[in-house]
C-alpha cells in the first residue's frame, strides 16, 4: 500500500456508483450526475451528496424543495443518461430532453423517464430511485453537500449491477477501469 499524498487523486482511481439527481422548479426541470452521493442515515432516511459551485446546476439545487435521485445501472441506456446529465450547462439546454433524445438516436429505446407522485422526474428502470425533500446544504471545501430527508422510494424487481464512474469517466457496462 501507498502513503496517500493527494487524497483527491487517489480518490480518481477507484470506482464510484453512478447516479442521477433530478428537480422541477417552476417550469424548468434540471439533472446533474452525480458520483458523490451517500445515505446517511437509516432511520429516518436521509440522504447527501455534493455538488462543485464550478457546475452550472449548483445555483439551482439550493432552491428546489423536492428532489430524486436514480441509481443508475450498468447499461448502454444508462450509462448515455449519465454522460448527457453531466455534460454543459442546465442554462442553456434541457439535459432531460438530451438524454432522453440521445437515448433514442442510438436506439436504445423510448422510455427513458418517468414521475415521481409530485411529478420529479426519474430515470426508468434504475435499481433504485428516492424521491427527497431538501432540508440543508452545508458548504464544505470545494464542495456543497446537500441534504435530503428521503419521502419514498421504489426498487427495480431484479437488481442489476450499479453503473460505475472512476474520475470523470463513466465506464462501459461490466468494464474494470484499467480496460478503457
Amino acid at each position: 500500500m501507498h502513503p496517500l499524498e493527494d487524497i483527491s487523486k487517489a480518490y480518481s482511481k477507484v470506482p464510484v456508483p453512478v447516479a442521477v439527481a433530478t428537480w422541477v422548479d417552476g417550469d424548468t426541470e434540471g439533472a446533474i450526475t452525480l458520483g458523490w452521493f451517500e445515505m446517511v442515515s437509516a432511520d429516518p432516511p436521509y440522504i447527501a451528496f455534493s455538488v462543485s459551485p464550478k457546475r452550472s446546476s449548483f445555483t439551482a439545487i439550493p432552491k428546489v424543495k423536492q428532489f430524486a435521485i436514480s441509481y443508475l445501472c450498468s447499461t448502454e441506456a444508462h450509462k448515455l443518461i449519465g454522460k448527457k446529465c453531466a455534460a454543459g450547462s442546465s442554462y442553456d439546454r434541457n439535459k432531460i430532453e438530451m438524454a432522453s433524445a440521445a437515448v433514442k438516436e442510438a436506439g436504445l429505446g423510448d422510455a427513458v423517464w418517468t414521475r415521481t407522485a409530485s411529478g420529479i422526474p426519474v430515470v426508468a428502470e434504475c435499481n433504485l430511485t428516492l424521491e427527497c425533500e431538501m432540508v440543508d446544504a452545508k458548504e464544505l471545501g470545494d464542495h456543497s453537500l446537500f441534504y435530503g430527508k428521503v419521502l419514498s422510494g421504489r426498487t427495480a424487481e431484479v437488481i442489476r449491477p450499479a453503473l460505475m464512474a472512476v474520475g470523470p469517466r463513466i465506464l462501459s457496462p461490466g468494464a474494470l477501469p484499467d480496460e478503457e
